[in-house]
C-alpha cells in the first residue's frame, strides 16, 4: 500500500538572523549521524548504507518549486505505479541533504548539480562518492535586490559600484543557498560583469532559501540569488525586485539533479531505475500548465505551508519558473556535466587538485539510458 507521510506544519520563514556557516554544517552533521543510527552500514565505507527489506524509499527535498516532480510522484501516484513505497523528508538546507545522503539517513534527493561535484571532490566537510543519472530541471533561479536599492535608483549590476562608493566602508551583502550551486556562479558572474570586485566590494553569505526574504526585509541582505518561489515572494511582499533571472543569464542551464550515493545505485539498481522512470513521467505532468492548480495545492501542503497558493501560482507563471521538460533535458550528458564543471572551475569553487575527468564520470548517462530496462511493476502488467 502506498504510504504518505504527513507533512509537518511548521513555518519556514524563520527569524531573520545569520547563523554562521560552520555552525549550520556542524548541526547538520550531528543530525545526520543521529538519523543514521537506524541504518545498517555496509562494511567499511562512510555513507554506504543498505536499507532494511521493505523499507520505504526516503526522499529528501528543499522547499523550492523544482521539488515539484518529487511531490507529484509521491502524491499523484507515479512512484506507486512503479511499485515504490516512498516517504518525503523536507530538509532545512543543502548541507543537510549532503550529510543525510552520505550517512544513509535519506536515499535520494534533488540537489544542485554542483553539490555532487563538491561532495566527490572533497570541497565539503563530509566527502563521499555520489552520482546522478537524471537531470530533473533547468533554470528556475533569479537575482533579487532589495526595495531599498531600487528606491536609490539602482536598476542593473552596473549601478552597484556607485552604491558601494557611497557606503564607503560597508560592503554590499548577497545571499546564496550554497557555495556549490548554480546560484554561486550565476551571482558571481553577474556581479563581475557589473564591474564589482568579489574580494573587495561584496560579501556573499550562505543561507537556506526560506530565510532569504526575511533577511532581505530587515536589511541583513541587499540581495540574493535563489530558486523560486522565493524571488516571487519577495516581490509580492514588497521587499524586493528581480534584477535578472537564470533564463537570461544562462538559458536552459542544468539546475537540479537526482542525487544518490553510489552504493545505493549499485545495491538498488532496479529500484533506482524505476524511481527515475516515475520522475520522468512526473516532470511531464508538472510541465503541463493545466496541472498547475492541483500542483500548487500539493506544494502548499508539503513544502510551503506559510506561502499563499496565489504566490505559488504566480511563481509558476513567471519567466523564472523551473523548466521540467524539454528535448534532452533529463539526460545527464557530458555537455551538461561540463558546463557545471567549467563554471565552478572559473569561479574557483572546487579544489585545484580534484580530477576533472573523475568528476565528469559522476554524471552517469549510461544509467539514464537503462531506465527503460528496469523491471516493470505488477501494476504496469495489468
Amino acid at each position: 500500500m502506498h504510504r504518505r507521510s504527513r507533512p509537518r506544519r511548521k513555518a519556514f520563514r524563520t527569524a531573520p538572523f545569520f547563523l554562521p556557516g560552520w555552525q549550520i554544517a556542524r548541526g547538520s552533521r550531528i543530525m545526520a549521524r543521529r538519523m543514521a543510527d537506524s541504518a545498517v552500514p555496509h562494511a567499511g565505507r562512510q555513507g554506504a548504507f543498505t536499507r532494511r527489506s521493505g523499507a520505504a524509499l526516503r526522499i529528501g527535498f528543499l522547499p523550492l518549486l523544482d521539488a515539484a516532480p518529487l511531490v507529484a510522484s509521491h502524491e499523484i501516484g507515479f512512484f506507486e505505479r512503479e511499485g515504490l513505497t516512498t516517504t518525503l523528508r523536507r530538509q532545512p538546507g543543502w548541507a543537510s541533504v549532503r550529510d543525510k545522503v552520505l550517512y544513509g539517513a535519506i536515499d535520494v534527493a534533488h540537489a544542485p548539480g554542483g553539490l555532487l561535484y563538491a561532495i566527490n571532490a572533497g570541497a565539503t566537510p563530509n566527502i563521499g562518492n555520489c552520482l546522478t543519472a537524471f537531470v530533473m530541471s533547468a533554470q528556475g533561479n533569479a537575482i533579487t535586490l532589495s526595495r531599498r536599492l531600487y528606491e536609490r535608483g539602482l536598476r542593473t549590476a552596473a549601478d552597484l559600484p556607485a552604491e558601494i562608493r557611497a557606503r564607503r566602508s560597508a560592503l554590499i551583502t548577497f545571499g546564496i543557498v550554497s557555495q556549490h550551486s548554480s546560484h554561486a556562479h550565476l551571482l558571481r558572474g553577474w556581479l563581475q560583469r557589473g564591474g564589482l570586485s568579489l574580494e573587495n566590494d561584496v560579501r556573499i553569505v550562505v543561507l537556506p532559501p526560506q530565510q532569504m526574504v526575511a533577511s532581505l526585509a530587515v536589511g541583513h541582505l541587499d540581495g540574493f540569488c535563489a530558486g523560486e518561489p522565493w524571488n516571487t515572494l519577495a516581490v509580492s511582499e514588497g521587499q524586493g525586485w528581480i534584477a535578472a533571472d537564470s533564463a537570461a543569464l544562462a538559458p536552459m542551464h542544468p539546475e537540479k539533479v537526482v542525487l544518490v550515493h553510489e552504493d545505493f545505485a549499485d545495491h538498488h539498481h532496479d529500484e533506482h531505475m524505476r524511481l527515475l522512470r516515475a520522475l520522468h513521467a512526473a516532470c511531464t505532468w508538472c510541465a503541463d500548465a493545466s496541472n498547475h492548480p492541483a500542483l500548487v495545492k500539493l506544494l502548499a501542503r508539503w513544502a510551503f505551508v506559510d506561502i499563499s497558493e496565489k504566490v505559488l501560482a504566480r511563481a509558476f507563471a513567471s519567466t523564472h519558473a523551473p523548466v521540467f521538460t524539454a528535448p534532452d533535458l533529463h539526460a545527464p550528458s557530458r555537455d551538461k556535466a561540463g558546463w557545471i564543471l567549467s563554471e565552478m572551475r572559473s569561479h574557483q569553487l572546487l579544489p585545484p587538485a580534484a580530477d576533472d575527468a573523475e568528476l565528469l564520470r559522476s554524471f552517469r548517462a549510461d544509467l539514464y539510458e537503462r531506465v527503460g530496462e528496469a523491471t516493470r511493476s505488477p501494476r504496469d502488467a495489468r
